[in-house]
């Protein structure tokens, strides 16, 4: 198993037993896109020109663009339910635009990657952790922790996890983070933990100086998770608001 830094920044997660309502996993389509590193400016002057439609012709769609360090690119949207996959918000743009410009457009993506696919992802807030008191900065900047596992042990992660968080809870620790689970469509089972900032320098200083706020409790309460784990990657990443789709008003 690879662990790089994990008692630094690195949580183990579990999807609930019993939710509350208003800890319910939120769901999220991601279409993931594996671009060859010497298209990527192709890659995204086609995005801009695909927003551009969008925006012209108010359609009724969003997105929010996320771009890894291995030249990955991951477009979210949020959804209600598995039904909301069949809705194609890109079919008022034939009409609008046309059949033949949208044809070329789909066709110039073609060339930037060898493969791209979709999937789900749950957010869990019943897992996730925010402080009291957040700042208003904008914190583009991602740290992904994916922890694989196996379905024996969702149970004994699910108790550790809730650990975690109770120790962040009674020491009050100003490092937030949020946590997701596989779903549809992902190849293996895992969770993950998004953490935000100003910068990857930003967050490696906060999570050191969070050692000390959680104190040697927090060892052992790693370990527990780290010896449940199968597998650990770690991915950095930013959001890219240029090419993401938030319609402010489509109607």
């Amino acid at each position: 198993m690879k662990i790089v830094n994990f008692f630094a920044s690195t949580f183990i997660f579990l999807f609930g037993l019993t939710l509350n309502p208003q800890d319910s996993p939120t769901m999220y389509w991601v279409h993931q896109d594996n671009v060859h590193f010497n298209k990527m400016n192709d890659f995204e002057d086609i995005a801009k020109r695909l927003i551009s439609h969008c925006k012209t012709h108010k359609i009724d769609a969003q997105w929010t663009a996320i771009a890894d360090n291995n030249s990955t690119y991951y477009f979210v949207t949020p959804i209600s339910g598995m039904a909301d996959l069949d809705k194609n918000p890109f079919g008022p743009l034939d009409e609008k635009v046309g059949n033949d410009e949208m044809s070329k457009l789909w066709n110039d993506f073609s060339p930037c990657y060898d493969s791209h696919r979709d999937y789900i992802v749950n957010h869990i807030p019943a897992l996730s952790y925010q402080p009291k008191v957040m700042t208003s900065d904008i914190k583009n900047y991602r740290e992904y922790h994916f922890v694989y596992f196996t379905p024996e042990n969702q149970g004994k992660m699910w108790k550790a996890f809730q650990n975690v968080k109770k120790l962040y809870e009674s020491k009050n620790s100003n490092i937030g983070y949020d946590v997701y689970r596989s779903g549809f469509g992902s190849e293996r089972d895992y969770f993950m933990v998004s953490i935000s900032g100003n910068s990857q320098l930003a967050v490696a200083q906060a999570g050191v100086a969070n050692q000390d706020v959680l104190g040697e409790e927090r060892r052992d309460l790693m370990y527990n998770m780290i010896k449940l784990a199968t597998d650990y990657e770690k991915k950095e990443a930013s959001v890219r608001p240029e090419l993401s789709y938030w319609p402010e008003n489509n109607d």
